[in-house]
């Protein structure tokens, strides 16, 4: 479990993740020990709502989480992490992105004494950025996709670090920060064209064009544009 964990983590295959869980959920595991039952409930629980198809359906979801809820008092601080994680994007997923960020908030708060791996902790800040950017909290969003970038970089998780270099560009734009936010978009075009991303392309010469026409150069917005 803990392998397929984190790969799904990683690199976000949802395909992958999906075939995956059929493998798991067709094995038989003799877990004797609470704590090892809770984290592969909790880890099942991420991996459905990675998978985004029939094994990861919303309802299959969401009772996973009322059945292991009733542990929660016998959590240690990782499985209360893996947990507020958990219902933070099941409700990412459900649209309601003010309980999301109010679920995240309680998982980033036991970061410091859950002993995370870095893979976990980089997909967490990804997310958490995303859910600060959305309520334009610009300060906590940027700071966290910069954490997120250390680990994908040092990796060579070459498509997460485009995503976050791609986000970090939308957050210096709001903030006003256009030449941060120059930087990070031809950070994310350097690595999506050596990587031919396509769909990160489109997005990263829709921002460019945007970026260009707040400059009032209209020639390169238009031929950003003309990429898309």
């Amino acid at each position: 479990m803990r392998t397929i964990y984190s790969k799904a983590l990683k690199y976000r295959d949802s395909n992958w993740v999906s075939i995956s869980l059929t493998g798991i959920l067709e094995s038989n595991y003799l877990l004797s020990n609470p704590k090892h039952f809770h984290t592969y409930v909790l880890m099942l629980i991420r991996l459905k709502i990675i998978s985004k198809n029939n094994q990861g359906s919303l309802d299959d979801v969401q009772s996973y989480i009322l059945s292991i809820s009733k542990f929660v008092a016998d959590f240690d601080p990782y499985h209360s992490f893996l947990y507020y994680s958990c219902l933070g994007y099941f409700n990412y997923y459900i649209n309601d992105l003010t309980k999301s960020l109010q679920c995240l908030e309680k998982a980033a708060l036991l970061i410091q004494v859950s002993k995370l791996e870095e893979y976990e902790s980089a997909d967490f800040y990804n997310v958490f950025g995303i859910l600060n950017l959305y309520h334009n909290n610009l300060i906590v969003s940027l700071e966290s996709f910069s954490k997120a970038q250390v680990f994908f970089n040092k990796e060579l998780l070459l498509k997460r670090a485009v995503e976050t270099y791609i986000s970090s560009a939308i957050a210096y734009k709001r903030a006003g920060n256009f030449e941060k936010n120059f930087e990070n978009l031809s950070l994310a075009e350097k690595l999506a064209k050596e990587e031919i991303m396509t769909e990160n392309l489109a997005l990263i010469y829709s921002n460019l064009a945007n970026y260009y026409s707040l400059k009032n150069n209209v020639d390169l917005a238009l031929i950003n544009f003309k990429k898309v």
